[in-house]
């Protein structure tokens, strides 16, 4: 996977990380980042500006929210070769390598459709 596509596909998880955390629907559901998004990134809006305050603040995100996003990059890795495959001529931007993939479901190598359904499923966690 080319530098550009691989970084489109670090900004998307954690603008759906973001997006998630101030309210709306974009991407995998989670609540983990939420109460992060809403103490230190107050008063801020906009999925892009938040992205930016979050990624300032990475040193401040509670064990919770670092958890997800740690998750995240785990779903790059495993499933780095599958954007190459699947979504390497895709011009990234507003969400199309996302798009991309969930038209390739069923195709996704079995460590990527693994990594996905870990971060689909509840936290069962005490």
């Amino acid at each position: 996977m080319n530098a550009e596509l691989c970084a489109s596909f670090v900004a998307f998880l954690l603008a759906s990380s973001v997006a998630n955390a101030a309210g709306t629907t974009v991407g995998l559901p989670h609540q983990a980042c939420t109460a992060d998004v809403k103490s230190i990134c107050a008063g801020i809006t906009g999925p892009g500006k938040i992205r930016e305050c979050i990624m300032s603040h990475m040193d401040n995100l509670s064990a919770a929210c670092s958890d997800q996003l740690s998750m995240r990059v785990s779903v790059i890795k495993e499933c780095k070769g599958d954007v190459g495959e699947y979504c390497g001529n895709v011009k990234s931007g507003d969400g199309a390598i996302a798009k991309c993939l969930k038209g390739h479901l069923r195709d996704l190598s079995s460590p990527c459709k693994g990594q996905l359904a870990l971060m689909a499923a509840p936290d069962n966690s005490p």
